[in-house]
């Protein structure tokens, strides 16, 4: 089973943001996410954590940083040399309905493809990566926690990367 937690190197939020946000990614993952695709639930830290080196053993880390070291990039994630997983979201200059969507965004991503090596032919023989959360990114709804809201991503179900889906078919979550 994945597990996700999460650690704040960005002066632009709050570790009580982040905890709300992590609340509710898990909440999605768990009850919208993980059953559309077939998986176990993962299991997330809500707990906000300041360096890698404070993690628990075995997770997946989301990093908050203020600046991109990709140009025009919110957020990606990756694999590391060593064949442990991470997920990247910089903050900088967005709201912040856009950075927790982009950590929704690259939950989801990493539940779905942890190692960012699934991939899927299309009709025309070209190759797509199995990313569950691009071709609807910018579309999002709310996980309400109590009084407060916090906005997730959108994204597609298996059926969108099946050529034989019919076109009046359900693709994505909303």
């Amino acid at each position: 089973m994945i597990a996700f937690a999460f650690v704040l190197q960005s002066p632009d939020v709050t570790p009580d943001w982040l905890s709300d946000v992590a609340a509710a990614v898990a909440v999605q993952l768990a009850r919208d996410v993980a059953p559309a695709w077939g998986l176990a639930p993962p299991r997330v830290q809500v707990a906000v954590y300041r360096t890698l080196d404070d993690l628990p053993s075995g997770v997946l880390p989301i990093v908050l940083l203020p600046t991109s070291d990709v140009a025009g990039d919110y957020g990606y994630h990756g694999e590391t040399a060593d064949g442990g997983f991470y997920a990247r979201v910089f903050t900088r200059g967005l709201k912040l309905d856009d950075i927790s969507r982009t950590i929704s965004h690259e939950a989801i991503e990493a539940l779905v493809d942890p190692a960012c090596n699934r991939w899927v032919s299309a009709p025309d023989g070209r190759l797509y990566a199995l990313e569950a959360a691009d071709p609807v990114e910018a579309d999002s709804y709310p996980i309400t926690l109590g009084d407060d809201m916090v906005y997730v991503s959108n994204f597609v179900l298996p059926a969108w990367f099946d050529e034989a889906t019919p076109d009046e078919a359900i693709t994505d979550h909303l």
